[in-house]
């Protein structure tokens, strides 16, 4: 048995009866994020070159909790008018896709959220979002590893994320990211508000 996960490797060791359990984590191509045209993604979707840009790329999913985000960074965003949110990533659950439009529209802040589909994974478009960002979030309810976080370090961006599954042991606190707990709004945006406050460890990060 194979987990990309420390904490499946730690569950599937303690559950079964035998050792033959491997912990083999996910991977990316780093070259390929380390390079991207950041300024001509915030111009084809509107976002002004001086934005403080948040992001969460991933499936549009309850698992991986945007709703929570978006408080976050309601929380943060009349403090802040340059601060703005794009989450991107392909529909899994129609009814969530549903909820999470309806709430970007209630938000106070809507004109600076952008909430896109699909990005393509072939070509330069991911690298290009992620260089497009200052910070990343992923504030997922569950997730066994999180390669969204390698690809956003490969764009060297500061991590936020949820403290949960593969996570807690990918993102190392106050060393290469920040983490926070799951479904917590104001724990995120306390987070956030803290990289915002602090360029060199946002660049430290």
């Amino acid at each position: 048995m194979i987990c990309v996960g420390r904490g499946e490797y730690d569950k599937a060791r303690a559950t079964l009866k035998h050792d033959r359990v491997h912990h083999v984590g996910n991977g990316v191509d780093a070259a390929r994020f380390a390079s991207g045209d950041g300024a001509a993604f915030r111009a084809q979707h509107g976002i002004p070159a001086d934005a403080i840009v948040l992001a969460c790329y991933s499936r549009i999913d309850p698992q991986k909790d945007q709703l929570t985000l978006i408080e976050a960074f309601d929380h943060l965003a009349g403090e802040n008018p340059k601060l703005h949110l794009v989450i991107a990533g392909p529909c899994t659950v129609a009814d969530y896709l549903a909820q999470l439009d309806r709430r970007i529209a209630a938000s106070p802040h809507a004109s600076r959220i952008r909430r896109l589909g699909a990005i393509a994974s072939t070509g330069s478009a991911l690298a290009d979002a992620y260089h497009g960002c200052d910070i990343f979030v992923l504030p997922s309810r569950h997730e066994p590893f999180g390669i969204v976080v390698l690809e956003a370090w490969g764009a060297g961006k500061p991590v936020v994320a949820s403290e949960v599954g593969g996570l807690r042991t990918l993102v190392t606190e106050g060393v290469d990211g920040l983490l926070f707990p799951a479904g917590d709004a104001a724990a995120l945006a306390s987070r956030i508000g803290k990289l915002l406050r602090a360029p060199a460890l946002r660049t430290a990060l």
